[in-house]
């Protein structure tokens, strides 16, 4: 048995050491920041203002990320849910500018697994808005039963975006 003002000291350390545990906690709850989502190690931002595709890499890259890089269906499904609503439109990271039809994340990786649907012809560089074809890719959410799918579209347009980090 402790003498009474051991007991104090030992208490004392215990709350110092659970209120340290404590902020720890919930720092590593809390370490994507103000209005990021996150998933696993991964923490994602949806935009409300809209941008061109450069200037969305931009701002990504400002925030200490990148334009978003989709991996698996896993991914694409909690994003889907954070999109707005029917025909939202949002950029991803993933353009063919240097080589028409070679599609390469902003890592440099090029694309294994594609989200384009085929069944929605995409992606068609569809040149009648842009001469120079539509050469950055979007998600959008084509509502219930339909889920969401990746379309070309001119880099031109301003649109929300999705930043990842």
């Amino acid at each position: 048995i402790l003498p009474q003002s051991k007991k104090k000291n030992v208490l004392g350390l215990v709350i110092t050491e659970s209120s340290e545990k404590k902020r720890a906690y919930y720092h590593n709850c809390n370490q994507c920041g103000d209005g990021w989502k996150r998933l696993g190690v991964k923490c994602y931002y949806f935009s409300t203002d809209f941008l061109n595709w450069a200037n969305s890499r931009d701002r990504c890259v400002k925030s200490g990320g990148h334009l978003v890089i989709i991996t698996s269906q896993a991914e694409q499904t909690f994003l889907s849910t954070f999109l707005g609503g029917v025909g939202r439109l949002h950029w991803i990271g993933l353009n063919d500018l240097e080589t028409e039809g070679k599609w390469m994340w902003v890592n440099n990786q090029p694309l294994t697994e594609t989200g384009f649907t085929h069944s929605h012809d995409e992606p068609d560089n569809w040149k009648t808005e842009d001469p120079s074809g539509e050469n950055c890719a979007i998600v959008q959410d084509l509502g219930p039963g339909d889920g969401t799918v990746w379309a070309d579209v001119p880099c031109s347009t301003t649109t929300k975006y999705i930043c990842e980090k």
